[in-house]
Parts: structure tokens; sequence; C-alpha cells
């Protein structure tokens, strides 16, 4: 059963591409859908019956694991094949690069933007190619001392002290592991130590906030 929420969405987002269809505006607009996190690791009513609101995957709202930044992302407009679906990690900071290139953009964009221009995903989901500055994903919450780095089908979680040094760290095919149950760090410590390196240097270049967990 759908909670309120997710019905006033369901018909809002229902009335809006009947609006565009009405309008015969659907053919050259594009709709893109997507959370800006996970979903809550507690629900109203739930109980240990229950499985966890993520499952099968880990974590939640807050969380760099799978739980809390794997999303639901729809995309409806010119040259998308209705029905068709994606495998190609995306992420939020995508957006602003395809955007720009969809509105008659032409001249690149200054060296400092992230992310890449997930158009050609459109015709070709299975093959297509994104381009960026730097070719993996970073994701950095230095409040909850974590921070994660997913380049192809693996992805490396990391758990900073207070001190800013690394605690522990986990290497995950999320493909083929999206619960994230099996730590490769150790059987394939050269990957873990080359996915680390790119993000430890990644973050030094951006300087953002260190991580300090914030006292309640």
């Amino acid at each position: 059963m759908s909670t309120p929420e997710v019905t006033v969405i369901d018909y809002g987002v229902g009335n809006l591409l009947k609006a565009l269809d009405d309008l015969v505006i659907a053919d050259n607009t594009y709709v893109f859908f997507m959370s800006d996190n996970g979903g809550r690791g507690l629900m109203p009513g739930g109980g240990k019956s229950r499985l966890p609101p993520n499952h099968p995957l880990s974590g939640a709202k807050g969380s760099l694991l799978e739980g809390g930044i794997r999303v639901p992302f729809f995309i409806r407009g010119p040259g998308v094949r209705p029905a068709s679906y994606c495998h190609v990690p995306v992420v939020g900071y995508d957006l602003l690069p395809t955007f720009y290139d969809l509105a008659g953009g032409k001249k690149p964009l200054p060296s400092d933007v992230d992310g890449g221009n997930i158009r050609p995903l459109f015709a070709n989901p299975d093959k297509g190619i994104v381009k960026r500055p730097l070719d993996s994903l970073i994701f950095h919450h230095p409040s909850k001392l974590m921070s994660a780095i997913r380049q192809d089908d693996h992805k490396l979680f990391v758990i900073w002290d207070k001190s800013g040094k690394i605690k522990s760290r986990a290497l995950h095919n999320v493909q083929s592991d999206p619960a994230e149950k099996q730590n490769l760090s150790a059987s394939d410590p050269r990957l873990a130590d080359k996915l680390q390196k790119i993000l430890v240097d990644h973050l030094a270049k951006v300087d953002p906030d260190k991580p300090t967990k914030k006292e309640k």
C-alpha cells in the first residue's frame, strides 16, 4: 500500500505528463524525475516481521551505502525509447551538463563543473558513455564520517575517524552484490588502493568540509 505522499506525487506526475500530451508539446519536452536520496531507514508501523524499507539494499537516507544513494530516476522526452532502462551509473550533478546540451549549449563548460552529459544514454542505454572530468562518482558526507567512490561496477566505502584519517574501508561489486554484503578489499587490495587514492586526491583538490561527527 502506498503512502498518501506517494499517492499525491503519483497523481501529480500523471497530471503533468497528461497536460504535456494535451498541449501537444510532449514531443519536444523532457521530463526528469528522481529522488534526492534513498528511502527512510524506518517506516511508521514497521516491525521486525517486515523487511527493511530499502530491501535488498543496505542503508537508508543519510548513508552512503546503496540504500542511501541509489534512487529512482526516470526520463521522458525526445530520443528516449519508451520502456527502455539503463544500468550505467549516473548522479545528480550530471544534470547541469545534460540540461546545457539539451538547451543547445555549444561552448565548453568551465573545467571545474562536475558531472557529464547523459544524453548519449537516451538512444543507447546499454552502450552509451558518459564523459566526466573525473571517471568516477564521488560521495562525501563529513558529518557522518563517511565517503564513497563508484567506478564501473565497484564502489569503495570509507569510514573516517575524527582526525580525518581512514578508519575502515569496504570494497563492493555493487552490480553483483547491491546489498554490499561481501567486502572485497582483502581479496582485491590493488583495486581498493586505486579507488582510495582517487577519492583522497579528489577530496584534497576540492577541499570539502572535514569529517567531523556532529554532537547531538
